[in-house]
């Protein structure tokens, strides 16, 4: 594992899983074994002050059952790989202990974008997995975060590669482009510090959660 501190609250991190681990991520993401359904949706919104609203298709995720849209659910894989990682990356960079509180899956096609936004509150983390056999970077898909000084950080999508970022950093996983071949699929753990009791979620106009 690799390891890139960009700001702050911002690194990026390669070579994330072991080889068996990233192969049943692999596995896990295909549609037959769960089932993708797509019905996430920014809210559609100008990117200035009047400006014509901008109207995105809606991107996919996992039909996820148990604890509703912002629990973990019940797919015991991915749980697994979210407490792995606590243990593995988020912990040993925070020198915090944590605890997992939401799982989310994303999957984009070419002009499936997302508009930027925030998963938590100051003391919640979130840590990205990007889950592809392979990638080529003229296909696009970077992840875009905003620290707190505005400044814009850009993380290349590739198989077995992510973040971690405080998750009340303005972000957004960005849609792969035409030449794509394949969607773009990642996974979005967000973990919130034990004994700090600010986990409040973001507001309402910022609340969806695709990475």
């Amino acid at each position: 594992m690799k390891v890139w501190q960009r700001d702050e609250e911002v690194w990026s991190i390669d070579d994330i899983l072991d080889r068996n681990d990233y192969v049943s991520m692999l596995e896990e993401f295909r549609p037959h074994f769960n089932n993708w359904i797509f019905i996430k949706k920014d809210q559609d919104m100008p990117i200035d002050p009047g400006e014509d609203i901008i109207h995105y298709p809606k991107w996919g995720q996992h039909v996820k059952h148990g604890g509703g849209e912002q629990g973990i659910g019940d797919n015991l894989f991915f749980i697994k790989i979210g407490e792995l990682l606590k243990y593995k990356v988020v912990q040993r960079l925070l020198r915090k202990n944590v605890e997992l509180k939401r799982v989310n899956t994303n999957i984009q096609f070419p002009q499936q974008e997302s508009t930027m936004h925030l998963d938590s509150g100051h003391n919640g983390w979130t840590m990205l997995l990007f889950v592809c056999p392979y990638w080529n970077p003229q296909w696009g898909g970077e992840f875009q975060v905003q620290s707190d000084d505005s400044k814009m950080h850009y993380v290349a999508y590739n198989a077995n590669c992510g973040a971690l970022i405080n998750g009340n950093l303005l972000h957004r996983g960005m849609a792969p482009n035409h030449i794509s071949p394949i969607e773009r699929m990642s996974i979005a753990y967000t973990y919130k510090e034990i004994g700090n009791e600010n986990y409040d979620r973001p507001t309402s106009e910022s609340r969806n959660r695709n990475s």
